[in-house]
């Protein structure tokens, strides 16, 4: 006999599972490393079985900024390539936000490789090297990995994130910001400004300067505040160099950083 209340609630709950089971799936794929992955064999990029991670190798497509954000840490990014080893990347806790991305990508290292992370303020995803990095000996210094808000793939501000691994336990060192430079630059600057600044206030100029960079080389610059900022306090960041050998600087990359909690 057929019976519509049982059957409204039959549907109603299957509705409900297939919307948490849609809702959980809080990842984007980068579509174009998605779209170019490697063979799962070769730890090609795709979602990961542990969680919701999206990792791995990808033959990435040509053209590239001439001054990218390849990283933005707090303290410093140090693992051993270990089939035991893995990252713990930790989304800081900050006023205002509740979630964060977070991306990860190699430079000068082919197969290309990309991670992709969507977490809550203050938790943490564990990244074992034995599902990808491990398995083209991924170096760190080869590797960038930053938080983000905004869009996948489309930053509005930058977040520095925290990675422990086996030899490097806890950071409470300074916030470090690493560029990727396709051309020379010389006499690299830096200067900060928070963003509810008047239209008037001029920025403060950084200490630390670059002499040179070389083509397809990072500008690690560490990021030395003369002021402390409150946690969610927006500030906005401007790089400046002379490039392949010009006599005037020009500004490299314009970015915004949120300030999270101690």
């Amino acid at each position: 006999m057929f019976m519509p209340g049982r059957y409204f609630l039959l549907t109603t709950l299957l509705c409900l599972l297939l919307i948490g089971r849609v809702s959980s799936q809080s990842v984007i794929p980068n579509r174009i490393a998605l779209r170019k992955a490697l063979s799962k064999q070769d730890a090609g990029y795709s979602m990961r079985p542990d969680d919701e991670r999206y990792e791995g190798f990808y033959n990435k497509e040509k053209g590239e900024e001439d001054f990218s954000v390849f990283s933005l840490l707090k303290g410093k990014l140090d693992y051993v390539m270990s089939g035991k080893e893995k990252l713990i990347i930790i989304a800081p806790k900050i006023p205002g936000v509740d979630s964060a991305f977070i991306a990860g990508a190699s430079f000068n290292f082919w197969p290309d490789y990309r991670l992709d992370i969507h977490l809550k303020s203050g938790d943490e995803a564990h990244v074992p090297l034995n599902a990808a990095i491990k398995t083209k000996n991924l170096f760190k210094d080869h590797l960038g990995i930053y938080g983000y808000t905004g869009l996948v793939g489309s930053p509005i501000c930058y977040i520095p994130v925290e990675v422990r691994s086996s030899v490097n336990a806890k950071n409470n060192s300074e916030y470090v910001l690493t560029l990727i430079s396709i051309k020379s630059v010389a006499d690299v600057t830096w200067d900060y400004l928070p963003a509810n600044s008047g239209l008037l206030t001029e920025p403060t100029v950084g200490d630390d300067t670059i002499a040179s960079v070389s083509e397809r080389s990072p500008i690690t610059i560490p990021l030395k505040f003369k002021q402390k900022f409150a946690p969610g306090t927006t500030v906005i960041i401007q790089v400046w160099g002379k490039i392949n050998g010009g006599k005037s600087k020009e500004r490299l990359q314009k970015l915004k950083i949120i300030i999270p909690k101690a």
